[in-house]
């Protein structure tokens, strides 16, 4: 009897070693050495493994509340469906390398796809990089360049705007906004703060208060640019002040997928209420973007009853990025822009006229309830219809208001785009 014990003592034993064993090795298999060596991770500067795995820790500012970012692993293991939505400024469109597919969001999924042994069609991803545009503006951009273009929510968002955050006016209520309408809008979406490197100071320590206030990740690719010593130059990674090159473009998109592999080590976090309140105030709710009349907008277009083919467009199409606007012609019959609109906050989008557009371009008169608030010029001697934003209403609450733009004699004007808070 007491043979029998001993024996089955012994395999108690050893079947926890075993177990404590396959554990081992799964957690080998899934470590940023394994990963370099089957070239899940790019390594473009060819370091040496140990001291690029603590360049590429060093990009984790925080790893956030992983319990959405865990249903998104699961579902990349699992072999289903995925949709994945960038959003940001030029580094996301992929500037800096001679093809903008050499960006970090396409390598990116590529690496997504060679660990998980994924098929192309598995991966649904959308590229809302939109050059020189701050968090305003992508939040404007949300509905029609990530949702509508994905088609639903995505699983994963990436949100970055660090580099072209340096005095936008709203204090990151746009970048919360963002943040706090995709875990909104789906319980199953997970978002990641990516925050870009460049020459300059990025606004990253700013967010990382609206981050770490909804437990998203953060990812700095700042941190870890900041921690390669000797081993690679500056002039390796930027190709100006701010946009990577190929290779530096490979290195976010590594930091990017070191944290995937990380977070799949990690033990699964309990899931968490998006908070009750807002972090900044007066928050930008409900935010929609303005293409036509609705329940709280009402427009009378007068001479902007045109639509402007050259606006501002992107690395991956020849068309312009705002279809819906309101363009009036350089003509001498001037009729205002008039809107009735029930709101809080009001974006207006501007561009400054390309040099080499040969239509005279001039300026409009905005009045809010009859009170001069703002003349835009859109004759730019450096412009590339490169759009621009301003907030024209700003209030604690939503009330009604009556917006006019007037334009200039013989001068074309464009309103790119329009969009309000509630």
């Amino acid at each position: 009897m007491n043979g029998t014990r001993y024996n089955i003592q012994k395999l108690l034993a050893l079947l926890i070693i075993i177990e404590a064993f396959c554990c081992f090795s799964s957690f080998a298999s899934n470590s940023i050495n394994d990963a370099i060596a089957k070239k899940e991770i790019i390594n473009p500067y060819k370091i040496e493994n140990s001291a690029y795995e603590e360049m590429l820790s060093a990009s984790v500012m925080s790893y956030g509340n992983n319990s959405r970012l865990k249903r998104f692993i699961k579902k990349l293991k699992n072999g289903e469906d995925v949709y994945i939505a960038f959003l940001g400024g030029s580094v996301t469109e992929g500037a800096g390398p001679a093809n903008y597919k050499d960006g970090y969001a396409y390598k990116f999924c590529d690496q997504l796809k060679k660990r998980f042994s994924l098929k192309d069609e598995k991966i649904h991803s959308v590229n809302a990089g939109l050059s020189g545009t701050p968090s305003p503006l992508g939040l404007l951009r949300y509905g029609q360049d990530v949702t509508a273009a994905l088609g639903r929510a995505p699983d994963l968002l990436i949100v970055e705007f660090a580099v072209n955050d340096g005095s936008e006016w709203s204090d990151c209520r746009a970048f919360e906004q963002i943040i706090r309408g995709a875990l909104e809008a789906d319980e199953s979406t997970a978002v990641i703060a990516l925050y870009s490197a460049a020459q300059y100071m990025n606004s990253q320590g700013v967010k990382h208060t609206v981050s770490s206030y909804y437990g998203v990740a953060e990812i700095s690719v700042q941190n870890a640019f900041n921690k390669r010593k000797n081993l690679f130059s500056v002039k390796q990674f930027f190709t100006d002040v701010v946009h990577p090159t190929k290779e530096g473009h490979a290195f976010a998109a590594d930091c990017l997928m070191s944290f995937i592999i990380q977070t799949e080590n990690r033990a699964a976090d309990s899931a968490v209420a998006v908070p009750a309140e807002y972090l900044k105030k007066p928050p930008f709710s409900n935010f929609k973007q303005i293409v036509k009349d609705d329940e709280y907008v009402k427009i009378e277009k007068g001479s902007f009853k045109f639509s402007d083919l050259q606006t501002q467009g992107t690395k991956k199409s020849t068309a312009g990025n705002f279809p819906d606007n309101w363009y009036h012609m350089p003509v001498a019959d001037v009729e205002p822009f008039i809107m009735k609109i029930n709101c809080k906050a009001l974006f207006f989008v501007y561009k400054e006229n390309a040099k080499w557009n040969n239509v005279p371009f001039g300026s409009a008169e905005i009045y809010v309830d009859g009170k001069k608030v703002a003349v835009i010029d859109e004759n730019s001697a450096n412009g590339w219809n490169n759009s621009i934003i301003k907030l024209i209403i700003d209030e604690k609450t939503a009330s009604e208001h009556e917006v006019r733009v007037v334009p200039q004699k013989n001068k074309a004007f464009t309103i790119v785009a329009l969009g309000y808070s509630r």
